[in-house]
């Protein structure tokens, strides 16, 4: 089977067209460590599941075909029995023992690229101990599991549910249901039929528009469009500097039970979410952090603070067929940019939250969500195919051309008051885990870390904020060469303390 990106899709691959150490911008790991019953873990075992949820899910075993930027298709072969789905699930697998979770991560978000076009989606289950497997296999270990995917092939939600999927094959007992049933290289001679009869289509064509929506409306459309573009002001920026070659660091914190409870029962209590609270806190947070005025480097408060985050727009999509791919829009959230002094901090952090609550409703509850949805990402891939036609022709062998002398007019052009776009930073409220996952159903098994991000391109910054486990979760990747030295450090303390003084009190 092969099909065409849709326009998100060829943005975000597009994108992950660079070199070295910036090749694979925005290819996503999902990171689950637990312990599990060392019966469980029988590699053999694993790739059986494996294959069973690349067969599910086409894109995970399908590879791209690029002839140009607006020839770009998905390619995928259907096994013709399942020992050929296994093979190409074996391709897409590794088992580690001795392996230190850390160093896997840097090595993925810092090194050579691990994906490519030819490999868009790889699984790794790992454990320090030195072998994969002990002697007593009823005895417990700690794993990690590594999924890894490009982001033009899927988002956050479908990696969490398929990662459910997995712990729940993997927890299943044999003769259960769902138990994965591939049979071993050679114990099939007759083909296999595998019920995949299409790849997943792309997010674009499945969008749905009130009925009788036709030209007149998709005009109104484009006009409500530009209306809220031409909205976004934004004059805030961490400041940049070039100390090296882009290395990202993962710093990541939880909370207990008992704390997380506390910080979630403060939001109810002002009528927020841990989401919303985020957003404020990340705003108050960068105030604190930084001195006011209106030099170089400093925060001009006179310019609101810009903050972008996903959004995702799976509720908004026709039901059927594969949920594995990319189903994610963008809003913007705009807060001030200094603190009154009218009113204490934490009446300014609660009111900014709910201002947050009322933005992001406005957002989600919009009779122009479908259009603009597939308005931004017509716009992304506009902008996509820009950027890579300019890369194209820097690597394309340069031809010296002659001078030729000309009359130089000149001519007298109105200067336009150009409004600053500059988002802050991007946040992603993946909201509480637990939700998706079925701990109660993972008989043997134990889950107890989760971090998740994506390689990035230099001066990246991106935070998630989620609950899984029972704990709250503050996770934040960014480039610790891309901006100036202390800058990220002096935010992450003061959204600590912030969780402490506001959500905490």
């Amino acid at each position: 089977f092969k099909r065409r990106l849709g326009p998100t899709e060829v943005s975000y691959y597009l994108g992950s067209r660079g070199e070295g150490v910036e090749s694979g911008v925005n290819d996503m790991y999902l990171h689950i460590g637990f312990k599990a019953r060392a019966s469980l873990m029988n590699p053999e075992r694993l790739l059986d599941i494996w294959t069973e949820l690349t067969s599910r899910h086409g894109l995970l075993a399908a590879t791209v075909e690029y002839e140009n930027v607006n020839e770009v298709r998905f390619c995928y072969e259907p096994p013709k029995n399942a020992a050929a789905a296994r093979a190409k699930a074996k391709s897409l697998m590794e088992v580690r023992a001795g392996q230190d979770q850390k160093e896997l991560l840097d090595s993925y978000l810092n090194g050579s690229r691990t994906l490519s076009d030819e490999r868009l989606s790889y699984l790794v289950f790992s454990t320090p101990e030195t072998s994969f497997l002990p002697a007593d296999l009823e005895q417990e270990q700690e794993y990690d599991m590594h999924l890894f995917c490009t982001h033009f092939l899927g988002d956050g939600m479908a990696l969490h549910t398929t990662a459910n999927e997995l712990f729940t094959l993997l927890a299943a007992k044999p003769a259960e249901e769902g138990e994965p049933n591939i049979k071993k290289d050679g114990e099939e001679e007759e083909p296999a039929a595998f019920e995949v009869e299409k790849l997943a289509q792309a997010m674009e064509s499945k969008l749905t528009t009130p009925e009788g929506w036709g030209r007149m409306a998709w005009a109104g459309a484009r006009v409500e469009f530009n209306r809220t573009q031409a909205k976004l002001v934004g004059g805030q920026a961490f400041p940049r500097a070039k100390l090296g070659e882009r290395r990202t660091l993962v710093p990541t914190i939880s909370y207990d039970s008992a704390t997380t409870k506390k910080a979630l029962s403060s939001c109810k209590s002002h009528s927020t979410t841990i989401s919303h609270a985020i957003f404020a806190l990340s705003n108050i947070a960068y105030i604190r952090s930084t001195t006011a005025g209106t030099g170089k480097g400093e925060r001009d408060e006179r310019l609101p603070s810009m903050l972008y985050s996903a959004l995702n727009l799976r509720p908004y999509l026709q039901s059927g067929g594969d949920w594995y791919h990319i189903a994610i829009g963008y809003y913007n959230i705009i807060l001030p940019s200094f603190l009154p002094s009218t009113i204490s901090a934490a009446e300014a952090f609660w009111y900014r939250a709910s201002v947050v609550r009322k933005q992001t409703s406005e957002v989600v509850k919009s009779k122009w969500m479908a259009s603009r949805a597939k308005l931004m990402a017509l716009e992304r891939e506009r902008r996509a195919v820009g950027f890579e036609r300019e890369d194209e022709r820097r690597r394309a062998p340069k031809v010296v051309v002659p001078e030729v002398n000309k009359v130089e007019e000149k001519v007298e052009e109105k200067k336009k008051v150009v409004v600053p776009s500059t988002a802050l930073m991007g946040l992603s409220m993946l909201g509480n885990l637990d939700g998706m996952y079925a701990h109660k159903n993972y008989h043997g098994l134990q889950l107890h870390t989760l971090t998740t991000g994506s390689r990035q391109r230099p001066g990246a910054l991106l935070l998630f904020a989620y609950t899984f486990a029972g704990k709250l979760w503050l996770s934040l990747g960014y480039d610790s060469m891309g901006f100036q030295e202390g800058v990220i450090e002096s935010w992450w303390t003061e959204m600590q303390k912030g969780v402490d003084e506001f959500l905490l009190a």
